[in-house]
């Protein structure tokens, strides 16, 4: 799901960085603009997930907006490129698997509470890491 600040159009929506491709494209294309790949890093992710890591409307054409994405796998292992885990973005993937886990060893800790099993939802959705979708 992308979240995006209120405010005058595009220019306020800095939520678009950090976001996969599939959600800001669809956001960028919602408002009108034309969705355009500028650079890609990496290739261990399917396009849809791939990070945005800035975008910017084209210079000679507004109504392109320009994405920069990132491919890298969410933590980098032997053999795949990924985010290290002494980076933030490398320690909250590691988080997200562990957390992941433990909802796909036992998914009785996401029934204790409405708002326990809407964010058990949620991380399932976002990582794709674990199945649970609620009782």
């Amino acid at each position: 799901m992308l979240v995006v600040m209120q405010g005058s159009g595009l220019a306020s929506a800095d939520a678009i960085s950090g976001q996969t491709y599939a959600d800001a494209s669809e956001y960028l294309s919602e408002t009108g603009s034309e969705v355009v790949i500028a650079t890609v890093v990496g290739d261990q992710l399917e396009r849809d997930k791939c990070i945005v890591t800035h975008w910017q409307l084209n210079s000679s054409n507004k109504e392109q907006a320009l994405v920069y994405l990132n491919c890298n796998a969410t933590v980098a292992t032997a053999g795949d490129a990924g985010n290290s885990v002494t980076t933030p973005a490398g320690q909250q993937a590691k988080l997200d698997a562990k957390r992941a886990a433990n909802i796909t060893k036992d998914s009785s800790i996401c029934e204790t509470s409405d708002d326990a099993t809407e964010w058990c939802i949620s991380l399932c959705e976002r990582t794709e890491l674990c199945t649970y979708t609620g009782s």
